[in-house]
């Protein structure tokens, strides 16, 4: 799928969630959850995942894998600043999703600089493939 199609179909996604979340929320509430989803739930663990797994997947396993790791990725972070901030703040919280978003960015730039080209992680993949 090249670059133009993965954007239309970000594109439509996003407008579709938007007018199902404004069935249940109002508008402005439901621009900042539109336009905040990709943020919490995709972009860190597609960052991540083209930076450590040099595997040709389908759509639907980038797109898992991307969610879970998005999810596990921010939770951590979370955690982490609620437990070194005496209160978490909703400021804490924009901040703390921005350098985590940030932060699995860079790791994605400097993978193409071949840091990771060591292939470690799709020699362990292909082992535990071949045990299966």
């Amino acid at each position: 799928m090249d670059l133009l199609k993965k954007i239309v179909l970000l594109i439509v996604l996003e407008i579709l969630i938007f007018l199902i979340s404004l069935l249940w929320l109002t508008p402005t509430v439901a621009i900042r959850l539109t336009l905040s989803l990709p943020f919490l739930l995709f972009l860190p663990g597609y960052f991540l995942m083209k930076s450590f797994i040099k595997l040709n997947l389908d759509a639907i396993e980038q797109i898992t894998t991307s969610v879970i790791l998005s999810m596990t990725v921010i939770f951590l972070g979370i955690y982490i600043v609620e437990e070194s901030v005496t209160k978490l703040t909703p400021i804490n919280l924009t901040f703390t999703i921005l350098f985590i978003n940030l932060s699995c960015f860079i790791l994605y730039k400097l993978s193409g600089a071949d840091i990771f080209e060591s292939g470690q992680f799709t020699r362990i993949y292909h082992k535990l493939r071949k045990k299966s």
